[in-house]
């Protein structure tokens, strides 16, 4: 019989949902909990792999806050022809999120499952991005076309192999899940510092590189992004990490069909990939919207960099926060629920203010923002890697680089909403590149960049005030799965 222990016997694992929707007291780790997987990471250890996040960062969030306008302003290619390719180009995200996932959990190396990836994956992901970023302003309007879809979908494929095995390797690395917190927490700071880092390189080394030629200057500077600063990260991001935690030995092979029934079983999975959407669907809302803020509504580019430094310094601060917020609740989805109400409404505040007009106002608001949707961040990241077990109670399978595709596979879907909802909108609202535009597209740009993201940052975190998967409820199913392992 397939059976689980229920801490005074064996259960039939159809059963277990209702053992875990009881009430559950805390317990003691020390008594229920054999903590030889619950590794303590030296600090060190937690730099080096967060690392690979700042390299994702010169490649993947490069594109992400750049592109659109790479795209109508240099490139060429309109606006809504944008907004159509980033949508198409999430239906093939879809596909090959699970299938990397899939195949990393598959993966059997003397590096580990997923860490072979990172190594693999780093190059054809740095020739993409600059493939990516070479305008061809002499091609024909469909040759544009074409050129993009095929650069932009191959930069995603190798994101995705990258991306989704280096985040996977959260639940490798220990089973601690404050220290899955703290990681997550990392996670999110990292990336944001090498975000501001992009951010203030990218509008000074375009000009530099280019001399007025933004064609030379988007190449030069891609290059510079992918081969020289992001590849040196996941290189160190593979070298300094280390897989401890491994599936159940007689998983080694787990049918696609089971996996999906599996994730659908897994309610606090599917919580996470809401969550993970709503943070992507609302920073890159934001982030896209940027450059054409600063650029037509403020018309003050030089103001970005400290833009980004009010908002990201915040943002880094609060993800560090959120694990010691979650270990005081002892609940990560609560921790999510309150950042997210506070995040939007200091989103939808700053409607009202700009940087040149009320200065202050504005960036204390931008603060609060950074702040709160740093700890929105780092909670909801952290939340991932517990589902792991909860899914390996439920159904016998451990499935980490699956369980993180999916979620990668819905923030890439909240990113292109995000990324597409800006460039269509322009579209809609009759957005012409390089001239100055109508009080409409200038108010659909404000909109885009705090009412909208603002409403939709607080009522996602309505759904994580009943998120039940909490410290005390993961030590339980650590339990449960330890002594199922020593029968």
């Amino acid at each position: 019989m397939d059976c689980v222990y229920d801490n005074t016997k064996f259960v039939s694992r159809k059963d277990t949902g209702a053992i875990m929707n009881a009430q559950i007291e805390p317990i003691e780790r020390s008594s229920e909990v054999e903590k030889s997987l619950y590794i303590k990471i030296p600090f060190m250890r937690k730099v080096l792999y967060n690392l690979g996040d700042v390299g994702n960062s010169f490649s993947w969030g490069f594109v992400a806050s750049f592109l659109v306008i790479f795209y109508t302003d240099v490139f060429g290619i309109s606006a809504a022809a944008v907004s159509l390719m980033l949508l198409i180009s999430r239906l093939w995200d879809g596909l090959n999120d699970p299938i990397v996932g899939i195949m990393a959990d598959r993966t059997v190396t003397k590096w580990g499952r997923y860490r072979p990836w990172i190594l693999f994956g780093m190059v054809p992901l740095a020739i993409f991005t600059v493939l990516t970023f070479w305008a061809h302003p002499e091609f024909s309007p469909s040759g544009k076309l074409i050129y993009a879809y095929i650069t932009y979908f191959f930069l995603s494929f190798f994101n995705t192999c990258v991306i989704v095995p280096h985040a996977s390797l959260i639940s490798a690395m220990t089973q601690d899940p404050n220290e899955r917190s703290k990681l997550a927490g990392m996670r999110m700071a990292f990336g944001f510092i090498g975000n501001t880092i992009v951010g203030i390189l990218v509008v000074n080394m375009v000009p530099f590189f280019g001399q007025g030629d933004n064609v030379k200057g988007y190449l030069y500077t891609a290059f510079v992004m992918a081969f020289v600063l992001a590849i040196p990260m996941f290189t160190i991001d593979f070298l300094g990490t280390k897989e401890v935690v491994n599936p159940p030995r007689n998983q080694l092979k787990v049918s696609t069909k089971k996996l999906i029934a599996g994730a659908l079983k897994n309610k606090y999975l599917i919580m996470c990939c809401v969550a993970i959407f709503i943070v992507g669907l609302g920073h890159y809302t934001r982030m896209t919207s940027l450059m054409y803020y600063f650029t037509y509504v403020i018309r003050d580019r030089s103001l970005i960099a400290g833009y980004m430094l009010f908002l990201n310094l915040p943002f880094v601060a609060g993800a560090l926060s959120a694990s010691l917020i979650s270990k005081k609740l002892g609940n990560k989805g609560k921790t999510f629920a309150y950042a997210s109400f506070s995040a939007g409404i200091s989103m939808i505040l700053g409607f009202w203010f700009t940087p040149i007009g009320n200065p202050m106002t504005f960036y204390i608001l931008t603060i609060m923002t950074g702040f709160f949707t740093g700890i929105m961040g780092g909670s909801a990241f952290s939340m991932v890697p517990d589902t792991v077990e909860y899914g390996q109670l439920m159904t016998g399978e451990r499935s980490a680089g699956f369980n993180q595709s999916l979620t990668t596979f819905w923030n890439t879907i909240g990113i292109a909403i995000g990324s597409a909802g800006v460039a269509l909108m322009l579209s809609i609202l009759g957005y012409v590149p390089n001239v100055e535009q109508t009080s409409i597209v200038l108010n659909g740009i404000r909109m885009t960049m705090f009412i909208l993201p603002g409403i939709i940052t607080f009522i996602g975190g309505i759904m994580f005030l009943f998120y039940k998967l909490d410290f005390a409820m993961f030590d339980r199913i650590v339990s449960m799965l330890q002594a199922e392992s020593d029968r």
